[in-house]
């Protein structure tokens, strides 16, 4: 969170950065899922703060509007995971809505299934290119963890909503250290309590319950997207309670 307060005051200050896409800066992931959500909480949280910190001197400054645009999309892009959230317990009432027995698809769900296409295109050339650029590791099988990454994205919606809200209006917080293992030895303290783990766990119960309906009155279109949401929050609670 400073260094994103930081980044942005020295910018409103006019200093310029430059951006080095040779440059690959090595970093470690949090050994299990309680600690990972441990560190993108204090993120959510820390972006949503600074959001409010720095939104209004954003647009009172003289930078153009694209930035300031760009700028405000950047520091609340978090607030999707509400409306993720929301989605996840409309998403099978909006299928079954959609589909009609008998119909691979109806025109709605091929309206759904470009929209899903074009917010997935952003994710997948984002992260493909991440992996292609850096040289680290087989391309190939990295690729492939593509699908199973956005997975995660989802399923951290319900404790990435949280930290939403309490960058709204919980108070400051203490820092929250993240435990690294520097892939040597176990770290000599722990991430925060699993949380709202029984709430991933319910919901994705519920979607795989969903899932079950789908195939059961032969929803095959609608397949996809309710096994992508149900495989993020189970993987996600699941992965929390082992930890």
């Amino acid at each position: 969170t400073e260094d994103l307060d930081l980044s942005y005051r020295s910018q409103l200050a006019g200093w310029r950065f430059l951006y080095l896409p040779e440059v690959v800066a090595p970093a470690e992931l949090p050994p299990d899922m309680r600690a990972f959500k441990a560190q993108q909480h204090r993120w959510a949280k820390g972006s949503v703060q600074t959001a409010r910190k720095l939104l209004g001197r954003i647009w009172r400054s003289t930078a153009p509007l694209p930035v300031k645009v760009e700028a405000t999309t950047h520091l609340t892009a978090n607030f999707s995971y509400p409306l993720v959230v929301v989605l996840t317990l409309l998403l099978p009432f909006a299928v079954a809505a959609r589909m009609q027995p008998g119909e691979a698809l109806t025109p709605l769900l091929a309206l759904d299934l470009v929209l899903f296409l074009l917010a997935v295109f952003p994710f997948v050339l984002f992260y493909g290119t991440a992996v292609v650029r850096s040289g680290a590791g087989p391309t190939g099988r990295r690729l492939a963890r593509l699908p199973a990454a956005l997975a995660l994205g989802l399923g951290m919606a319900v404790s990435q909503s949280r930290a939403v809200a309490e960058g709204l209006v919980g108070p400051v917080g203490v820092f929250v250290r993240t435990p690294k293992t520097g892939g040597v030895a176990a770290a000599g303290y722990r991430a925060m309590g699993r949380g709202l783990v029984g709430v991933e766990l319910l919901v994705g119960a519920y979607l795989g319950g969903a899932c079950v309906y789908a195939v059961v009155h032969g929803y095959w279109a609608s397949l996809p997207f309710l096994l992508l949401f149900a495989a993020g929050y189970t993987m996600v609670g699941s992965s929390s309670l082992r930890s």
